[in-house]
């Protein structure tokens, strides 16, 4: 192979955008994790997450408003989940693609007075007791009940489809090292089956299973399988905002601004966010008796983000990467 030849690319099965990064604010695709809108609406969430972290308001003055209008607008605008919910997608594509276990999991229309609580409770025990890759495994789960329901798939191993029905699932609990290990471990994934059949078993899905019989989907084996499966082939995958450079740029007043392009409108949101996407630096005042050039369209007088405003974003941003190490270290 040349230098620089791409020898492999490896296809993502499925993704969830991990806890410390969803609650330092950015919006990303509920399927592919792209960062959704353009660089306001990133900067934007970032700064609602520090203001709902510090309850201080955030205040951006008009001057600075303008001059993040001249960044360069949403490349497309999000598709929201039909329901309301807070997922969002990049594309028509992510959403149908994320369509068989997103109608399982949303939190939004009538169902969703089932699954929040319902969820919060499966993702509290496995925090609590150390079960890994719990959101990966209810999303696999759903697609599963998906299969049975919809493509009458047998309740079970059979319901995995694609490659994950090609995966090998040896237990979760086996790798613990020790006899006491393996006992706990699998204490842990019993107490989170029937955490699961709640969140998935309702009096719509019931009568989609087999004589109404789940014990073929949720069981202790089957879960501690999957979770031995993803623990083997799930990797963490970390990259910087594609909007950074962007933000740095006019933090610095060397963006040469475009005219001023309609951005989407950022909605308030309790989670969410992607790292590394603080502005830095600040253009100092001019020499005396020299004007500043103005960008198009801009405030006379004015080529960078005020120092405040890249101060709040540089902060933001350092709590969400410190949070992150944090996480990751746990």
């Amino acid at each position: 192979f040349n230098a620089g030849e791409l020898v492999y690319a490896e296809r993502c099965l499925l993704s969830v955008q991990d806890a410390a990064s969803r609650e330092a604010g950015p919006l990303v695709c509920n399927m592919c994790l792209r960062p959704l809108g353009g660089a306001v609406m990133q900067l934007t969430m970032l700064l609602k997450a520090a203001e709902e972290r510090t309850r201080r308001k955030v205040m951006v003055s008009p001057a600075d408003a303008l001059l993040l209008r001249s960044c360069p607008g949403a490349r497309r605008p999000p598709c929201r989940c039909p329901e309301s919910c807070e997922e969002a997608f990049c594309s028509e594509e992510c959403r149908e693609a994320a369509a068989a276990h997103h109608a399982h999991l949303c939190l939004g229309g009538e169902a969703g007075d089932h699954v929040e609580p319902a969820l919060e409770n499966f993702c509290q025990h496995a925090a609590e007791s150390g079960l890994p890759h719990f959101c990966l495994a209810a999303m696999l789960f759903a697609r599963m009940v998906a299969a049975v329901c919809e493509r009458s798939r047998p309740p079970g191993p059979g319901a995995l489809e694609g490659a994950f029905a090609e995966f090998e699932r040896v237990p979760w609990s086996s790798a613990a090292g020790s006899a006491e290990g393996i006992e706990e471990r699998r204490r842990v994934v019993e107490e989170a089956v029937p955490l699961l059949s709640d969140l998935f078993v309702t009096g719509e899905t019931i009568q989609k299973f087999p004589a109404g019989n789940t014990d073929g989907l949720f069981n202790a084996d089957l879960l501690d399988g999957v979770l031995g499966m993803l623990d083997r082939c799930v990797v963490d995958v970390e990259f910087e905002n594609p909007h950074d450079a962007e933000l740095r740029a006019l933090a610095d007043g060397s963006q040469a601004a475009a005219a001023p392009q309609a951005e989407e409108p950022a909605e308030p949101r309790k989670k969410l966010k992607r790292r590394k996407q603080a502005a830095s630096g600040g253009e100092g005042p001019p020499e005396p008796g020299k004007k500043r050039r103005t960008q198009s369209g801009a405030t006379p007088g004015v080529s960078s983000l005020s120092e405040d405003l890249v101060a709040t974003a540089r902060a933001a941003a350092a709590h969400a990467e410190r949070e992150a190490s944090e996480s990751a270290a746990v």
